[in-house]
């Protein structure tokens, strides 16, 4: 989903979106840390958490908490 939206030719300047914490994390993650997602989602913006939401605010509860990454396109960039 989130390469459909980054690889459009009319790309979003923000984007959130509420996934599980590991994936969250893994696309916020620095140097050293990137998996292949992380790689190609930093090329076109700067992934940042902004906020955890708990279990218990869905239901069924989730078995872990959500995190929200957020996105801001880089100016110069094909994302920007």
């Amino acid at each position: 989903m989130l390469r459909h939206f980054l690889e459009a030719a009319t790309r979003p300047d923000l984007m959130v979106v509420t996934g599980a914490e590991g994936g969250g994390g893994g696309i916020a993650a620095r140097p050293g840390r990137l998996s292949v997602l992380a790689v190609s989602v930093q090329v076109y913006g700067r992934p940042e958490i902004v906020r955890y939401v708990p279990a218990a605010s869905f239901y069924p509860a989730s078995r872990s908490r959500l995190g929200g990454p957020q996105g801001n396109a880089i100016p110069g960039t094909a994302g920007g």
